[in-house]
């Protein structure tokens, strides 16, 4: 039984760095006659924690048929006939190397059978490069290496360490990914994009986006850097101090993520100024430090893959790369995928 007539569903499931704050912050509430969702808008979070709660779901415990009641209360609530739901986590958390991406699509499929999917993937060695500065930000301090499980000259592939932010760099296989997402909902109800087209055509990305909704952008988005990564001094200096950290990474480290913040959180009653002492030192982290201030200050653009690891990225992945150019017809001829 359908249980959500008469509403045209767009999903945005990622992946992850790829500009995905932007496209929730600036453009995704510019496009004309759409209801979008994001845990980036106040307005509509709930539609959004739905979808996010699936992607960090136990498949043995996720109680689908009480879920598409769920969520057709909430669709229902929605004048709109258009709706597009963006949430990064519906790809997969990078942290787990996306081994929960079949499970979360094939939900997806039984929630909304008729949805629509946008994806946007980049070049295997820049993601890698931006995904490892935003475990730096993370309070990790795993070096390249560990990220990448690289040694010896060589990727492991056959295995992770738990608890880690590690990647099996053989398995960002966009092709695989995006075939199965093909079989699931049909190519016809795909839209890829690659994350380079943004830099070098931003006008043809938005209007392939839109295009594929049939709609257009009330304004046209303002193109800006949201979520810029450290800088060379700010990551080396994160990289070091981050094991110092009480964090999910380091449990046993010596310095709290927000220092003095509880002690002024728990005395906030008793007058303004501690009022105001909570909500100051609330943003004062080893984040905002080295982001807000020092980056500002100074900042040179630092890469940690070198080019002998690039390139073996670049080999390992352009074959299928190159398979899916020609099965999908993205457009990523010239763009560094092969």
């Amino acid at each position: 039984m359908d249980l959500i007539p008469n509403k045209k569903i767009y999903l945005h499931v990622g992946l992850p760095k790829t500009a995905t704050t932007f496209l929730q912050h600036d453009c995704f509430p510019l496009l004309e006659r759409v209801h979008t969702a994001s845990l980036e808008r106040e307005s509509d979070r709930e539609l959004a924690l739905f979808f996010q709660e699936l992607a960090y779901a136990n498949p043995s415990f996720y109680p689908l048929d009480e879920k598409r009641i769920e969520l057709a209360e909430l669709i229902k609530q929605i004048e709109s006939e258009k709706i597009l739901v963006s949430c990064e986590e519906l790809f997969g958390w990078f942290h787990l190397n996306f081994a929960n991406n079949f499970f979360v699509s094939e939900t997806l499929k039984q929630l909304i059978p008729d949805a629509r999917l946008i994806i946007v993937i980049r070049a295997q060695a820049d993601w890698l490069e931006s995904a490892y500065k935003q475990t730096l930000r993370q309070y990790s301090s795993e070096t390249i290496n560990g990220f990448l499980r690289y040694a010896g000259g060589l990727f492991e592939t056959r295995r992770l360490l738990p608890g880690r932010p590690q990647i099996n760099v053989s398995e960002l296989n966009f092709q695989t990914y995006i075939t199965h997402y093909a079989r699931l909902f049909g190519a016809e109800n795909l839209m890829i994009l690659p994350f380079e087209m943004l830099s070098e055509n931003a006008e043809g990305f938005m209007d392939t986006m839109a295009g594929f909704m049939d709609t257009r952008f009330t304004n046209a988005p303002v193109q800006k850097t949201v979520n810029r990564s450290y800088s060379f001094i700010t990551s080396y200096l994160a990289l070091f101090l981050n094991r110092f950290m009480i964090n999910e990474y380091h449990g046993q480290g010596v310095v709290p993520e927000k220092p003095f913040h509880e002690h002024f959180k728990a005395r906030r009653e008793r007058n303004l100024i501690f009022r105001a002492l909570s909500s100051l030192t609330s943003r004062l982290n080893l984040n905002y430090l080295l982001e807000h201030i020092l980056d500002r200050v100074l900042y040179l653009r630092v890469n940690f893959i070198s080019k002998k690891k690039r390139r073996a990225i670049f080999e390992m992945h352009r074959e299928s790369n190159r398979a899916l150019e020609k099965e999908f017809r993205i457009g990523l001829d010239g763009l560094g995928y092969y």
